[in-house]
């Protein structure tokens, strides 16, 4: 198999059957993971190397909002699937906006923060293929 098809997979991953859309679906859980450990991770860099203590708590708090969204998705939540997706959309839109075209520099961040949307979206796509699945087996 070639790259292409791995990258398929990331993309656009199989949800034919129960099984590969619950595997599917664990990719809204590695989405928030990522996600929150970003964000922990920078809060607390902004936190040790800088008096303003105001933003970096914010970032903290995205940070464990990120770690409970991760934990529900992993409980099977759909909603949390769908915040996750909504909110990692956000996360690109502003490296986007803010880092990208107003400040024109390219960070590492914005690599995060999109393979973080890509498999949300994915996750996303599994956990409405898991309900979607249920749904025609108990008609």
């Amino acid at each position: 198999m070639g790259y292409s098809i791995y990258i398929q997979r990331l993309i656009y991953p199989k949800t034919n059957t129960p099984d590969e859309a619950w595997k599917t679906a664990a990719n809204s859980v590695y989405a928030g993971i990522i996600l929150s450990l970003n964000r922990l991770m920078f809060g607390t860099v902004l936190l040790s190397a800088t008096p303003a203590i105001g933003p970096s708590l914010v970032q903290l708090g995205i940070g464990f909002l990120y770690i409970l969204l991760a934990w529900l998705a992993h409980r099977r939540s759909r909603i949390a699937c769908g915040f996750i997706l909504l909110l990692s959309f956000f996360e690109v839109l502003i490296e986007v906006v803010l880092v990208i075209i107003i400040q024109g520099n390219y960070g590492f961040n914005f690599i995060i923060v999109l393979v973080a949307f890509i498999l949300s979206y994915g996750g996303f796509r599994g956990a409405n293929a898991i309900f979607t699945h249920y749904r025609n087996t108990h008609k």
